[in-house]
């Protein structure tokens, strides 16, 4: 790709000069921000699904890797647990759940204030279906 962007501009890169950006490129490619903080500890707050707020707590275990594994309860009674990432400030958590009706949960969001609040969105599929809305927490 390097090669054709350069024939393009009629620009010349000699060889150790190609190999050079290719080599500082490749180290680059894939590698993950670290994390901004960290979040490990509790977080109260609310998950919005369908128009309906359900107060959550969401327990968070980080490693400094950016590794985080979770547990989210709401005040239905409802428990999910999995595991996701930080990178920088993005936050990814991937949850599952049991019941009558298994599910998962993805939250896809941000650190907030140097990991004093996280806020983002949540979709949600279940054997009902799935759902869309968002989530916001404030460390306890």
């Amino acid at each position: 790709m390097i090669a054709a962007i350069a024939s393009r501009s009629r620009v010349r890169l000699a060889g150790p000069a190609v190999t050079l950006l290719l080599l500082t490129g490749c180290s680059l490619v894939g590698r993950a921000a670290p994390p901004a903080a960290d979040l490990s500890g509790q977080f109260e707050g609310v998950v919005r699904l369908e128009g309906d707020e359900n107060p959550s707590v969401l327990h968070l275990q980080q490693e400094p890797s950016g590794h985080i594994t979770a547990t989210l309860e709401t005040d239905l009674g409802l428990t999910a647990a999995g595991q996701g990432r930080l990178e920088g400030t993005v936050l990814r958590l991937e949850l599952e759940y049991g019941s009558d009706c298994p599910g998962e949960l993805e939250l896809a969001g941000q650190a907030l204030e140097g990991g004093a609040g996280l806020a983002g969105t949540v979709e949600a599929r279940d054997c009902t279906g799935s759902a869309n809305g968002s989530f916001s927490f404030s460390r306890r």
